[in-house]
Order: structure tokens, then C-alpha cells, then sequence
């Protein structure tokens, strides 16, 4: 065999290794689950340094909206909130994406410090909702040994208490807690292609900066106070990680606020609460207690139990913004040319908050959804029994109307609604509505539609 022919074979195997390898990439991207990367998708595409990174559970995932920080202050800001997220996986979120920005605030939300877990119990395939997006580096090799390093999880496993009904319904499968499927997510995700769609070719973009929108009403129960001088007492994995990230942090000269966000709690959960006054003094870190500040009303704020719907989120982000701008030195970059791409990025992201609005089909959502400082808003009232009903009365009294709304004479509906855009004046969206009466003649319901 001549010395060209043995070269020509070489090369023939280099390049069908590669075509392989090419072909092996090309799949990996389309049947991966693209749910983390259009989450993160315009963190990575950000050529500016983010000044505020918000980090923790869904609880800040659905809570606070970076881009109303942007249209109100002018900073820079980004929502790392993952479902169910242990301390340990906020930890490693905050350490992969501190690689490529350096914030002068990171705020962490404190929920569920007692935990044990590295990772969700419930479900293992949340973690790859906050991981898959970053690239493999030497931090995020060391984050999956870590987290996969789990006395706690190991235990529950071997007690067979471990529950993965919620992996079957996120990823098509159970699976299995390796660290080869956050490493090199194809051997997680290979199996999709009966489940692939329009999004796996063209992803949609995430227009919120990470946070997710939650669009309901519900009232919870009444939460029990418990004692302020009570408090959680022992030590545990999620305080040894909070703690660990509060001195990196401060190690790099990055503030740090920590936050328990509203909801009803329960007792243990107040004592969390409580327990995060120590921790924020032992280290000389600010600490917001949303459960004592009185921000949002649970008569029209929640979505759930225990997450905000649009209107509370309006409100604590309101408030963290205003409280991030007069305790830290934040940069307002409105008037900066360089940061002209953020501006179209909001029209954007009003755009998405507009078809929410235009989409509703339920009156107490829509009632919800105008609890938002970017809208005005016409209310025509033929009949005031609409106040009768508790949660309608209390959604309107959220939006500045009350019981003495004066009554228009209306054709063909009991109410109608004009909403404009505060900045343009255009007009958003319209809607009448009827009311829906039992047989004794009281208000039931109302039914709207758009004109």
C-alpha cells in the first residue's frame, strides 16, 4: 500500500468521524428539551454587563419582572428562579452564571432553608431546567458531582420514598439521577422524537429576562401567625449553601439581598423566615421579610398557595425596584444609546403582556391582569350587583374602582372595559360583559367577549 492510499483512508476516517460527530450534534440539538435555553436564552445573547442577577425558587421565578425594573429604573436585571430549586442548585445556578456577568446585587430568595436535598425531591428533571443551558466547563462539572453527591437524596432513594411521578411528566421517561444526563443532555432527551414540535425547530423566545408570567386568581387560606422571636434552630444543607454563596459573593465585592417573598405560610416555613434575620446579620447583608412588609393583598394577589399571579408580582417587583435603586448604587441606562437593544426588547415584551390581556376569557382574570401601571382603562357599569360578589369587588377595588362607580346606561351588556396603553394611548383591547344570575336572581358570574 502506497503512502498516498494509506493517507486517503486516514483522512476518509477522519472525515466520517466527523460527518458522524456533526450528524450526533445536529440531533442532540433538536430532540434536547428546549425549555432551559429559551429561558436563558437572552442572558447568554447579552452583550452588556447585567447589574442585578434575582436567583431561588419559583417563588422569584413568578415574582419579579426585569423588564419593569428596566422601563421604571434603567438597570439591568435578570430572573434565574427555577421550579422547586434547592439552596445547593441556586448555589451552582449563581456560580455558572456569575462566569459570564458580574451584577452589583444578587438577590437570592431563602425559601425552603430547611431542606436537606441538593436537588428538587420531587423531580429531578427541574434541575436540568436550570442547568442544561449552560455549556460544559470546569464549574459546571463540578456543580453535577456536587449535586449528585446527595446524602440526602441517597437516603430517601434507599427508603424508596424518592418521588419521580413528576420526571415521567416533564421528560417522557423516569429518570435516572446520573450526571451523564446534565452533562451531555442527549442521553436524556434521545427518545423525544414522537413528542417533537413546531418549538423544537423554531423555539419561541422568552421576552420576560427569565421571569414566567402566571396568569390566575385564587384566595388562599388564612395564614396563622407565628411568634417573631420564633424561629428555625438547626443548621441544615441549604443554610451551608446560602451561606457559602453570601462570602463568594462578598469575596468578589457583589452585594447581596436576601428575600423570603410572600406567600401563606405555614409554621415551618415562618420559621424559615425568621431564621434568615440571623443569617442576614451575621454577615452584614440586607434581608426583605416579605411575609411582614404587607406588599400584596391575598384577596386578588395569588395565583396559588403558594405563587403570585401578575398583580402581586407587579407589586413586589415594584417595591424591589424601588429598594434596590435607594440602597445600592445602580446605573440608570436609559438614555444610553448602547442599551438602545432593551428598548426593543420592551416593546416586545408589552406586545406578550397585551395577547395575555386579548386572550382572556374569564372576568376575574382580566380584572387581575389591569393591575398593571402600563394600562389606563374606561369602566362602564349598567348595573353595580357586580360588587356583590366578593372576588370581583375586591379585583376592581385593586384597580381604583369602587362600589360608588357611577352607572352608564349600556344597549346590549351590563359592563364594558376600553383598556389603552399609558405611554401611547392606543387602544389595547376591549370587552363587554354579562352577568350570569341564578335562579334566586343573584350574580353568579360574568361573561365577556371581546369586541
Amino acid at each position: 500500500m502506497t503512502r498516498n492510499s494509506t493517507l486517503s483512508r486516514v483522512l476518509a476516517v477522519i472525515l466520517t468521524l466527523l460527518l458522524l460527530l456533526t450528524a450526533l450534534f445536529g440531533l442532540s440539538e433538536l430532540v434536547k428539551r428546549k425549555s432551559s435555553y429559551i429561558q436563558y436564552a437572552d442572558f447568554f445573547d447579552e452583550e452588556q454587563n447585567f447589574d442585578v442577577l434575582f436567583l431561588g425558587t419559583s417563588h422569584m421565578l413568578d415574582a419579579v419582572y426585569p423588564m419593569e425594573l428596566w422601563k421604571d429604573h434603567g438597570f439591568l436585571s435578570y430572573n434565574f428562579g427555577g421550579n422547586a430549586n434547592a439552596l445547593a442548585t441556586t448555589y451552582w445556578a449563581a456560580q455558572m452564571a456569575l462566569e459570564y456577568t458580574t451584577p452589583s446585587v444578587l438577590v437570592v430568595d431563602c425559601f425552603d432553608i430547611t431542606e436537606e436535598a441538593k436537588t428538587s425531591r420531587n423531580s429531578f428533571s427541574y434541575v436540568h431546567l436550570s442547568l442544561d443551558a449552560f455549556p460544559i466547563s470546569r464549574t459546571k462539572i463540578r456543580a453535577v458531582q456536587d449535586l449528585l453527591h446527595d446524602e440526602e437524596v441517597e437516603r430517601l432513594i434507599a427508603e424508596e420514598k424518592l418521588i419521580n411521578e413528576a420526571n415521567v411528566a416533564l421528560i417522557g421517561q423516569e429518570e435516572e439521577r446520573d450526571p451523564i444526563t446534565l452533562l451531555w443532555p442527549f442521553s436524556v432527551y434521545h427518545n423525544r422524537w414522537s413528542s417533537l414540535g413546531r418549538s423544537d425547530f423554531r423555539p419561541p423566545r422568552n421576552v420576560q429576562k427569565g421571569a414566567e408570567t402566571m396568569v390566575g386568581v385564587y384566595k388562599p387560606a388564612e395564614m396563622k401567625q407565628v411568634p417573631a422571636n420564633e424561629k428555625l434552630e438547626r443548621d441544615t444543607v441549604s443554610i451551608a449553601y446560602l451561606e457559602r454563596l453570601i462570602t463568594d459573593c462578598q469575596a468578589r465585592g457583589i452585594e447581596v439581598l436576601l428575600t423570603y417573598l410572600p406567600f401563606t405560610a405555614d409554621e415551618t416555613e415562618q420559621l424559615e423566615a425568621h431564621r434568615l434575620y440571623d443569617i442576614a446579620e451575621k454577615y452584614g447583608v440586607d434581608y426583605l421579610n416579605f411575609l411582614d412588609l404587607n406588599v400584596v393583598d391575598e384577596q386578588t394577589d395569588c395565583f396559588d398557595h403558594s405563587h403570585l399571579n401578575c398583580s402581586g408580582a407587579e407589586k413586589v417587583t415594584a417595591y424591589l425596584g424601588d429598594y434596590l435603586t435607594s440602597h445600592y448604587e445602580l446605573p440608570d441606562h436609559r438614555d444610553d444609546p448602547a442599551y438602545a437593544s432593551w428598548y426593543e426588547d420592551y416593546e416586545r415584551y408589552r406586545a406578550f403582556q397585551h395577547s395575555l390581556l386579548q386572550e382572556q376569557d374569564q372576568f376575574a382574570r382580566y380584572l387581575m391582569l389591569l393591575a398593571n401601571d402600563s394600562y389606563t382603562f374606561e369602566l362602564s357599569l349598567g348595573d353595580n350587583r357586580v360588587f356583590t360578589v366578593p372576588m370581583y369587588r375586591n379585583l376592581l377595588q385593586n384597580i381604583g374602582i369602587d362600589a360608588d362607580h357611577p352607572i352608564v346606561p349600556l344597549n346590549d351588556a351590563d359592563l364594558e372595559i376600553r383598556v389603552y396603553d399609558r405611554d401611547t394611548g392606543a387602544e389595547v383591547d376591549a370587552i363587554r360583559g354579562n352577568f350570569v344570575m341564578n335562579t334566586a336572581g343573584e350574580l353568579t358570574g360574568v361573561s365577556i367577549y371581546h369586541l
